[in-house]
């Protein structure tokens, strides 16, 4: 069709970019705390606590206690070990962010070198570290979670409601609440809500904070939506999972994560498609305003009001309503290096948009070449340093950026 002697490719076209720069920065990690002591209840000095397959680490001091800080959130197997004593390790440790998991270990006397004892941690009911109400989602009940979004898990928790769209915590106004991705602020100071999501497999855990947080996370006067994502492990890994449905939808998700050299990285890439994103029916039919049997050339109007010269055939066969495609694509990565007292974690966020719309009034519903396309960007870079004065002493800094363009 055309416009002025050249091609009117959108009705519209509005450009929003956003850059936000932020130093606030909130916890992805949590701590382990306890005590190494004998059978007989006496405090074992210079024992060591290892959380295999990592280089986190510490010994006792002399009243058996140690402190395991910046672990990142997810679940692991601890191990307490010291000479003449047998080896205990507990799996299933579950680390969460900005908690501290207790975990005590009685050693038994060995006559024999090399014995080890098993033991398989439970998850805990109540988290004595907590000075606030915490709802915490773990990879593996996200996993097996039915809902494959953010949004559907947040529903489920106690508390939480959502409204049109819009998520409260405890009755409160929706711009009330602050949202985190990896530490860094999500929060959408425009819309309300949240820039981003991310990907339910990239995922270590979702936590829902209702009062008393701290000071460091801005813009919360009733809660807070902490997203934390997976970091690689010691060993290569990934899967593949793809689901189809009606209205041509498609939906792949792809993981891998592991070393790299002195990098454990993790990456998951999502793509998703539908052809008709807001279905709707009508019945067939053709428009022959003469009444010969032949559908009419209708011609084209802009705006509705003024005559441009074009025609345009409406016979519809009451399938779904054409040009109304969406298509999103979603990559969430993350990288850490350890080097000793220092380590630095990196986190890159993109999750890009397209799609058509195509709705009432009906004289402009099968003039698809009129119709918008809308592109949506959003990218988010963050990178947070840990150094460690001493075993018990943690430095933290993080810095993140993020850029929001969208087009019509």
């Amino acid at each position: 069709m055309q416009y002025g002697g050249r091609t009117m490719r959108k009705l519209s076209k509005l450009v929003a970019l956003f850059i936000i720069v932020s130093f606030a920065w909130t916890q992805t990690t949590g701590k382990l705390r306890g005590t190494v002591s004998s059978s007989d209840g006496q405090a074992l000095a210079g024992a060591n606590v290892i959380v295999d397959g990592t280089s986190m680490g510490a010994a006792t001091d002399g009243d058996g206690g140690y402190t395991i800080l910046n672990v990142p959130a997810g679940r692991y197997s601890v191990t307490a070990s010291y000479i003449g004593y047998k080896s205990t390790t507990e799996s299933n440790v579950t680390v969460k962010v900005d908690l501290t998991t207790p975990m005590n270990f009685s050693l038994e006397s060995s006559a024999v070198e090399g014995e080890a004892v098993t033991i398989v941690g439970q998850k805990r009911l109540i988290e004595r570290s907590a000075t606030n109400s915490v709802r915490t989602v773990d990879a593996e009940e996200i996993q097996n979670a039915a809902s494959r979004s953010v949004t559907g898990m947040l529903d489920m928790q106690a508390g939480v409601t959502i409204t049109n769209g819009k998520l409260h915590i405890r009755g409160s106004r929706a711009e009330e609440v602050a949202y985190t991705l990896d530490g860094a602020q999500i929060t959408d100071v425009i819309n309300t809500g949240r820039d981003i999501s991310a990907i339910p497999e990239a995922l270590a855990e979702i936590a829902v904070e209702a009062g008393g947080y701290g000071a460091h996370v801005g813009g919360a006067n009733s809660g807070v939506v902490r997203q934390t994502l997976r970091t690689g492990g010691n060993e290569f890994g990934g899967n593949v999972r793809f689901e189809s449905g009606d209205y041509g939808h498609t939906d792949m998700t792809a993981t891998i994560g592991g070393p790299l050299g002195p990098v454990r990285f993790f990456a998951a890439l999502r793509n998703t498609h539908t052809d008709d994103w807001n279905p709707s029916f009508y019945e067939s039919f053709d428009i022959d305003v003469d009444g010969d049997g032949v559908v009419d050339n209708l011609a084209s109007y802009e705006s509705g009001v003024t005559p441009d010269g074009d025609t345009i055939q409406v016979s519809f066969d009451g399938s779904s309503i054409a040009h109304r495609v969406q298509d999103n694509m979603q990559l969430n990565t993350t990288a850490s290096m350890d080097f000793g007292p220092l380590n630095l974690r990196i986190t890159g966020v993109m999750d890009n948009s397209t799609w058509q719309s195509n709705s009432l009034p009906i004289y402009y519903m099968f003039n698809t070449d009129r119709l918008p396309e809308s592109e949506r960007k959003l990218t988010m870079l963050a990178t947070r340093v840990n150094f460690f004065l001493n075993p018990n002493f943690l430095l933290t800094a993080g810095f993140s950026t993020m850029n929001r363009s969208y087009e019509s």
